[in-house]
């Protein structure tokens, strides 16, 4: 039991690493974002 919850532990801070890479590769973009880009919409909610 305790190995299926270390690799569940794993796989969801692997999933947060990525999101986390992903928006700061989308947010570097030199083209602007449209008001319907989903991630800046949730950005420009949460400031």
């Amino acid at each position: 039991m305790r190995t299926v919850l270390d690799m569940a532990c794993v796989l969801a801070c692997l999933a947060v690493v990525v999101t986390g890479v992903t928006l700061l590769i989308h947010m570097r973009g030199t083209r602007t974002h449209s008001p319907a880009c989903r991630p800046c919409r949730w950005l420009n909610r949460s400031s």
